[in-house]
């Protein structure tokens, strides 16, 4: 009867650029699952973020991430009188993950507990704004999507929409190399040539990145849906590093070397993940505590019922931990 199927609808509203054709297509694609799905399974993961008033100050609570993503490990500083530098900085952070890593290779690695420790390692494009949640800088301070007439013989064939990124010029990788337009450009073929099961989908709208000069970079999808521009984001591995690597998704990574926050110092597989500043980030640093963070991998005595995470609980709602 010409009335689109679920997959129709679902393509429909990743690929229109109209918000009122994706919001009717997403609302009949679901009236679609209430009607023909026998049962749907509703999982909510229940996430605690328990942390001390003192000695630190200036955690950032993130809407959906809590308080421990890399807006806090940027701001939180000690107080005064606990031991911070001249500047407010120093201080050994201490976090935990429920498991440890599964890899230190981003490429082939789905784990949230991977990326957890990862995403303060490497830098995307564009990162959130804690606060208002909208798309805010990165490796690049400044970006233009726009859509294009792909029968202009400046463009390809079939392309339809272009992002422009400007990049921050003082970005160094953590070994000191400058990073790059064509570090972004590599990265998008790192994807492509590895087949890396954790990126490949999302770049399956992307035709081709161009670099425009040494801090400036386009990259054209033949898409230009309402979705496109966050489907394009990736993290930016080094080129002068992984270029050299034979077989990248199996690649041990031991030495992760990004351009993020932090830099990698030290783990013991199921114990300990070190991390400390990097004093180079764009973001500067000096302004904030940005303290070494230790990432502790949490024993399977503290994760069954009864054990600790079960008397963390209850130790909140006691009121001997205090949430503010």
């Amino acid at each position: 009867d010409g009335t689109p199927d679920y997959d129709e609808l679902v393509e429909i509203m990743e690929n229109t650029p109209s918000l009122t054709v994706a919001k009717e297509a997403c609302w009949e694609a679901q009236r679609y699952l209430w009607e023909e799905q026998p049962l749907s399974v509703a999982y909510q993961n229940l996430l605690i973020s328990a942390y001390r008033k003192e000695p630190w100050t200036g955690y950032v609570n993130t809407e959906g991430a809590g308080v421990f993503d890399t807006w806090s490990l940027l701001k939180v500083r000690l107080q005064p009188g606990f031991g911070a530098d001249a500047n407010g900085q120093g201080g050994r952070f201490t976090i935990s993950l429920a498991e440890q890593m599964e890899s230190t290779n981003t490429l082939n690695s789905n784990s949230a507990y991977t990326h957890d420790v990862l995403n303060l390692v490497y830098d995307g494009l564009y990162g959130r704004n804690p606060y208002s949640l909208q798309d805010g800088p990165s490796v690049a301070y400044d970006w233009k999507v726009e859509e294009i007439d792909n029968t202009d013989p400046a463009y390809q064939a079939g392309d339809l929409l272009k992002i422009s990124y400007k990049m921050h010029e003082t970005m160094k990788w953590h070994d000191g190399e400058p990073l790059t337009a064509e570090d972004v450009q590599y990265s998008y073929e790192l994807v492509n040539t590895s087949g890396s099961p954790v990126y490949l989908s999302s770049i399956s709208d992307v035709t081709h990145v161009e670099v425009v000069d040494t801090y400036e970079v386009a990259i054209y999808c033949d898409q230009a849906g309402l979705f496109t521009f966050h489907k394009t984001a990736i993290p930016i591995w080094p080129k002068h590093i992984w270029e050299s690597i034979a077989a990248p998704l199996t690649f041990s990574n031991p030495n992760p070397i990004g351009s993020g926050p932090y830099k990698w110092k030290s783990r013991t597989p199921g114990e300990l993940v070190v991390l400390e500043r990097n004093d180079d980030y764009f973001y500067n640093p000096i302004n904030y505590g940005h303290p070494i963070v230790e990432v502790v991998t949490a024993t399977p005595e503290t994760t069954v019922q009864g054990g600790a995470g079960f008397e963390l609980i209850a130790a909140l709602f006691a009121g001997i931990v205090a949430i503010p």
